[in-house]
C-alpha cells in the first residue's frame, strides 16, 4: 500500500546547473577564498553585534572578489 511505498523511498533532490559557463559559489570544491567568503557572509547574518558583522562585511568585501574570480 501507500504506507509501504513511502517507507522505502527517500526524497532526492536533483539540480541541474543550466548555465556551464559560471560555477555556484556554494559548490564543492571549496578553495580558500570561497571558504573566507562563506565565514564572512555568517558573521554578517549572524553576528550578535555591529563590531562582528562589521568586520564580517570588510572580509566579506576583501575576499568575494577572489572567490568569483577562481569560479568563473
Amino acid at each position: 500500500g501507500v504506507a509501504g511505498l513511502r517507507e522505502f523511498t527517500v526524497p532526492t533532490n536533483v539540480a541541474n546547473n543550466m548555465n556551464t559557463r559560471f560555477k555556484r559559489i556554494w559548490w564543492y570544491p571549496y578553495d580558500a577564498p570561497s571558504e573566507a567568503t562563506l565565514r564572512a557572509l555568517g558573521k554578517v547574518f549572524g553576528g550578535r553585534d555591529g563590531a562582528t558583522r562589521r568586520d564580517g562585511l570588510r572580509a566579506l568585501a576583501k575576499n568575494m572578489g577572489r572567490a568569483l574570480k577562481q569560479k568563473l
